[in-house]
């Protein structure tokens, strides 16, 4: 959950960004324009390039889910036969 609130944020982050450039072009005129508009895509390509770098973390985090809960739990019990046999089933 608390990883679908930051994609959630951050996706409305872009979403502003967004919506920031489509104010910026509408409003600006000439070489104003060109520099603001600019800026705003630099802006939005920024934060499109850190979301995929947090969704690809977030991928990475759950592929490995498995095996850093059976970690866990064997830190907690290390002499387990049952989680150990898990564990050597995940691999």
């Amino acid at each position: 959950q608390f990883e679908e609130t930051l994609i959630t944020a951050r996706m409305e982050a872009v979403q502003d960004l967004e919506d920031e450039l489509t104010a910026a072009t509408a409003e600006s005129e000439g070489g104003a324009k060109s520099k603001t508009a600019a800026e705003v895509q630099g802006r939005l390509a920024e934060a499109q390039v850190d979301l995929d770098m947090r969704l690809a973390r977030l991928e990475k985090l759950t592929e490995r889910r498995p095996e850093m809960l059976s970690s866990v739990l064997l830190r907690q019990n290390p002499h387990s036969v049952k989680q150990w046999l898990r564990r050597v089933g995940l691999f």
